[in-house]
């Protein structure tokens, strides 16, 4: 994961974020070597569904926590992405060669995530919805008790869902850590780009978070280092996109 200045004036703070970026970069090696360890130590053994759970939750989990708060702080320091102004199909395209470059045979790896969901709300009595009243279109519909009502088909029941695979979701997923672990700042330029599409088409001028990023919530297990650099990532990704959490 690369690190790179961010335009600021303010020298101190500079360093404060060049140094935390490598904390995190060092942070999200160690659990990459973690994981590497174990494939190598199974060898030709599969990797188990349970294994592949552990190893989610223990080392996938955090390291994509912390890289992409990395990803954002990077995206933060990038000038505003100029959006290219889309080119009208011609009438006839020209046919293209058959010729295929050695890239394209080449699979891309999946594509890292870098959405979290919403913090969860707390349970307590202020943030329950109040129940007393409901809009018109949340209130239950009484329909009449027609023939067409009584005597109409049921709907065809919803296909199920096929079964999770611990093991590939696992594979997906840490493909896609490590390939954004070595083009961290391209995964910053792309989220910038995506973002500044976004904004354009909602008609905002600034580029920012649409919400701040909540610290995720700590493992039992997880280590004071682990839980102070969320933390520090955390605060410091909302700072850098002028969310304020105090």
């Amino acid at each position: 994961m690369d690190t790179a200045p961010q335009p600021t004036d303010d020298t101190e703070a500079l360093d404060e974020l060049d140094t935390l970026l490598e904390r995190a970069r060092l942070f999200i090696l160690d659990l990459m070597i973690f994981v590497d360890g174990i494939f190598e130590r199974l060898g030709s053994v599969p990797l188990s569904a349970k294994l592949a759970r552990r190893l989610t939750r223990h080392a996938l989990l955090p390291a994509e926590t912390a890289l992409r708060r990395a990803i954002l702080i990077l995206a933060a320091g990038l000038p505003m992405p100029v959006l290219r102004a889309p080119r009208a199909a011609p009438d006839t395209a020209p046919p293209r060669a058959s010729t295929v470059s050695p890239q394209a045979t080449k699979p891309r790896p999946p594509a890292f995530r870098m959405s979290e969901p919403p913090p969860r709300a707390r349970n307590d009595d202020t943030t329950r919805p109040d129940t007393a009243y409901l809009p018109e279109d949340q209130l239950p519909r009484i329909l009449a008790l027609t023939d067409a009502v009584l005597y109409a088909p049921p709907a065809p029941p919803k296909p199920l869902p096929g079964p999770r695979d611990p093991t590939a979701i696992f594979c997906r997923r840490y493909a896609a850590l490590q390939a954004a672990f070595h083009d961290a700042q391209g995964e910053a330029r792309r989220w910038a780009r995506r973002r500044a599409r976004a904004m354009a088409r909602a008609g905002a001028g600034t580029r920012a978070l649409p919400l701040p990023l909540a610290l995720p919530r700590p493992r039992k297990s997880a280590k004071p280092t682990e839980t102070n650099l969320l933390r520090d990532l955390t605060d410091s990704t909302n700072t850098c996109f002028g969310h304020n959490t105090s």
